[in-house]
């Protein structure tokens, strides 16, 4: 194996050592087999609100959040939108995490890989996740568990130790959460209540004949009620 990294004297080329890290993975069949199932069942399942944009698919819901939706935009303007985002690290979080994983390949080829089926609960769990999003209608719960179950394929493929060497990396995947729209629907709400609250004070006058007018406080009548 080391052979494959470096010669004595020289150096390997990244490309050497991206050949040798590749060699050393097993059962890669198997991962991207079960990759590709997970990313199309959040595709055609991952998106149950409509409001905002039309698209069963979690990764569309994810770029309509992130950049407003980019179908009538060109190349340029796509670029813009993408890299204005109030959240647009999000975009370069998976190659951080890459670069986190190659930094430390080394260690992660020696890591012994095998087949670990006690990572499907964590599987199953993601997928319990997504379907808690699905129906209350918060699709950025859905992403965490699309990254979840990622975590948990990784650790039904190659094991429990690799789970322990790539745990950082993979939280790293939370970043892609976009949180900065909720935070905005939050506050508005807050803004919101407190107005119909203020609103709903001004409206009421001192009870009549009360010494304590300040604490007691009564409904304003309709004149046509007065009148009666």
């Amino acid at each position: 194996m080391a052979e494959a990294l470096s010669t004595p004297g020289r150096p390997a080329g990244w490309i050497e050592e991206a050949t040798g890290f590749w060699r050393a993975m097993p059962d890669k069949p198997l991962f991207f087999s079960l990759f590709i199932v997970w990313v199309i069942f959040f595709h055609f399942l991952g998106n149950s609100t409509f409001g905002y944009v039309d698209t069963p698919s979690l990764f569309g819901w994810w770029l309509w959040v992130n950049t407003r939706g980019l179908d009538d935009a060109g190349a340029w303007e796509a670029f813009k939108r993408i890299l204005s985002a109030d959240e647009a690290y999000a975009w370069f979080v998976p190659f951080v995490v890459m670069g986190l994983l190659w930094w430390n390949r080394r260690a992660l080829m020696d890591l012994p890989k095998q087949t670990w089926w006690p990572a499907s609960v964590l599987l199953v769990f993601a997928l319990l996740v997504h379907i808690l999003g699905y129906i209350v209608q918060q699709t950025r719960v859905s992403i965490v568990a699309f990254f979840a179950g990622l975590y948990g394929l990784t650790g039904l493929v190659w094991g429990a130790r690799w789970l322990k060497a790539t745990f950082f990396p993979h939280f790293l995947f939370l970043f892609c959460v976009p949180m900065a729209t909720l935070s905005e629907k939050i506050g508005s709400q807050w803004v919101w209540r407190k107005q119909s609250w203020v609103s709903t004070l001004l409206k009421m006058e001192p009870a009549s004949g009360s010494p304590r007018a300040g604490i007691n406080m009564k409904w304003r009548q309709p004149a046509a009620d007065s009148e009666v």
